[in-house]
């Protein structure tokens, strides 16, 4: 039986100054940091579990605590690898600016950092480490400020690894967690068990944004593994109830390889999403796409993309079904097709588009 999980030990608290880091557990400095448009308060956490016969040791945690808390519980960000998200992608900065917007309401923003045993914790163990933030990390941010525990103001932010275990934490704790943000998630882990765990779910999340790049696959793949994926998973979300565009979205990026770094262009708008209440599911996009991926070779077949911008920073990528998508003017039941001259076109709520690709002989695959 596992033990539970030691102390946190806190490390520093930023205030406007800090307090020297303790001399016995301190092993780096971190400086202050001003959030745009208004200050507000970094904690950082350090954990040492122990546990009987192996050791699950969970990264340091860094807390951001808007300027505006007071009383009320807060809603509650969870993201990991964190430290990427906060340095590199200014996952905070971009938290308070939105809630500065009224795009959403002020989160907390709890980091978990990543360590040399990231694939044991994200993708072997995430219930494990699902259960640690929810009985030894919650209590102690809530020493420093309210955080909400209804399941509808307590997220997940994850890429890859980080996505799945976003995906799955939600699956193994459905009333602590009910928003995921799951970048391009590693839903090909352990045979794919994390689809069959979601179509089996009892409860869906409250609001699911997924995404994944249109060069994230294999060498010969029409649709790459990837967005085969996310697009699968999207697929349960609407089985279980979840209403596109309302619900669950997901977004289909262009010319892109599985890279973090590239993840940066398309968070902003996913945490508009997911923390916010945007309702897309009926409201007409600025323009509607049809955004060709490359084919493995000259003769094979090919999917696509029906990308609907509603901001610069919101775009959807549209199941066919629920885009009117047509093949030379037939109704398509797949987003598989063997090209040739042919026209596809697509509409969301009114708002049309058309794609010709080139060739001869064209039918859906």
């Amino acid at each position: 039986m596992v033990r539970p999980i030691v102390r946190v030990l806190l490390l520093l608290l930023v205030i406007g100054c800090a307090e020297p880091p303790l001399a016995d557990t301190a092993t780096d400095a971190y400086a202050p940091r001003t959030l745009s448009p208004s200050e507000a308060h970094v904690v950082r956490f350090r954990t040492e579990p122990i546990f009987e016969g192996e050791t699950l040791m969970i990264p340091r945690a860094t807390v951001c605590v808007p300027a505006e808390a007071g009383d009320r519980p807060l809603p509650v960000l969870y993201a990991f690898d964190g430290d990427y998200f906060l340095e590199t992608l200014h996952l905070c900065e971009l938290v308070a600016q939105l809630a500065a917007e009224h795009a959403i309401e002020p989160w907390v923003v709890v980091s978990i950092g990543s360590t040399d045993r990231r694939t044991e914790l994200l993708a072997r163990r995430p219930e494990d480490l699902a259960r640690a933030v929810v009985e030894e990390l919650d209590p102690l941010v809530a020493e420093h400020v309210a955080i909400s525990r209804r399941r509808s103001e307590r997220a997940l932010l994850g890429y890859s690894y980080g996505g799945l275990a976003a995906v799955r934490f939600a699956l193994a704790r459905p009333n602590d967690f009910g928003r995921v943000i799951a970048m391009s998630p590693s839903l090909w882990f352990d045979g794919r068990s994390t689809l069959a765990s979601f179509r089996r779910a009892p409860r869906a999340p409250v609001r699911l944004y997924v995404d994944a790049g249109a060069r994230e696959g294999d060498p010969g793949e029409v649709i790459p593994y990837m967005i085969d994926d996310a697009r699968t998973l999207v697929g349960l979300a609407r089985a279980q109830g979840m209403t596109f565009g309302r619900d669950v979205v997901l977004r289909e990026v262009p010319r892109t390889s599985h890279d973090m770094a590239l993840a940066a262009s398309r968070l902003p708008g996913a945490l508009r999403f997911t923390l916010g209440n945007l309702a897309l599911d009926t409201t007409p996009p600025l323009e509607v796409s049809i955004d060709v991926f490359e084919r493995p070779g000259p003769r094979s077949p090919m999917t696509f993309s029906i990308d609907a911008r509603y901001s610069p920073e919101i775009v959807l990528s549209w199941p066919i079904d629920l885009a009117d998508a047509r093949l030379d003017g037939a109704p398509m039941d797949t987003p598989r097709v063997r090209s040739s001259r042919a026209t596809i076109s697509a509409s969301i709520a009114g708002v049309l588009a058309r794609s010709v690709v080139g060739g001869s002989g064209a039918r859906a695959d």
